[in-house]
C-alpha cells in the first residue's frame, strides 16, 4: 500500500484517548518485562561471579548494580518516547 508524501501514519497509539485502563496496561507491560529481565540478568550475573570469580569480584558486581539503572535510564526513556 503506497502512501502519499503528504499523508501521515495514522497507526499512532494515543495514550490520552480511549479506555484509560487499557492504555495504562499498554504502557505498563513493556516496563514490567524490562524490569523483570533486568532483575534476572543481575541475579544470574551475581551467581556466576560469586561461584567462579571470587568474593572481591562479587563485591564489585554488588556495588555496581545500583549504577546500571542510572546508565540505562536515558536509553530506556528515549526508546519509550516514540522518537
Amino acid at each position: 500500500m503506497k502512501q502519499n508524501k503528504n499523508q501521515k501514519n495514522t497507526a499512532v497509539n494515543q495514550i490520552t484517548e480511549g479506555v484509560i485502563w487499557k492504555q495504562l496496561l499498554i504502557f505498563f507491560f513493556p516496563i514490567l518485562f524490562g524490569t523483570l529481565f533486568q532483575q534476572i540478568y543481575n541475579t544470574a550475573d551475581t551467581v556466576v561471579v560469586g561461584r567462579f570469580v571470587g568474593k572481591e569480584a562479587l563485591a564489585a558486581v554488588g556495588g555496581s548494580s545500583r549504577i546500571k539503572p542510572l546508565c540505562s535510564f536515558p536509553e530506556e526513556t528515549h526508546g519509550s518516547s516514540g522518537h
